[in-house]
């Protein structure tokens, strides 16, 4: 929904790149709360309220006027996105390859997930993917996926 939401400012590039990262850290806590801070900051005045809200305090000259007392910050606003141990393999592997394995992991998991859901009528399961039927039966063998 926040991605329907979101006004893609960078248009599909940014699009392009939002799903990139989603795919390769796996980490859609991280993507949801970045979604969020860009909406709130699109619907945010372009001042800030402790400056625009000034309170005057005596008469006389400019320095009666202080800002009002800004709000404390909520404490889930301190949360930082944790980071996650990563392993690395023997042999250094490219970013491509990375991105060919996470693609293929999240692949995996939209086509089990799906195929379950339709109780593995693959023709039903190729039609909610938006791919043909051959793609569909090319894809479960690509990802080693059996009927349970």
């Amino acid at each position: 929904e926040l991605f329907l939401r979101h006004e893609w400012p960078g248009n599909i590039r940014e699009l392009e790149n939002m799903i990139k990262r989603l795919v390769i850290l796996q980490d859609e806590q991280m993507i949801i709360r970045e979604l969020r801070t860009a909406a709130a900051r699109a619907s945010a005045p372009a001042f800030a309220p402790a400056v625009a809200a000034t309170v005057q305090v005596g008469v006389g000259d400019a320095s009666g006027y202080a800002p009002a007392p800004a709000e404390p910050i909520p404490a889930e606003a301190d949360d930082e996105p944790s980071i996650q141990p990563v392993e690395i393999p023997e042999e250094p592997r490219t970013l491509a390859d990375i991105a060919r394995a996470a693609a293929l992991k999240a692949e995996r998991a939209a086509l089990e997930q799906t195929l379950d859901q339709v109780r593995w009528n693959r023709r039903k399961a190729a039609q909610l993917l938006g791919v043909s039927y051959k793609t569909l039966l090319n894809k479960i063998k690509e990802c080693g996926i059996s009927q349970k």
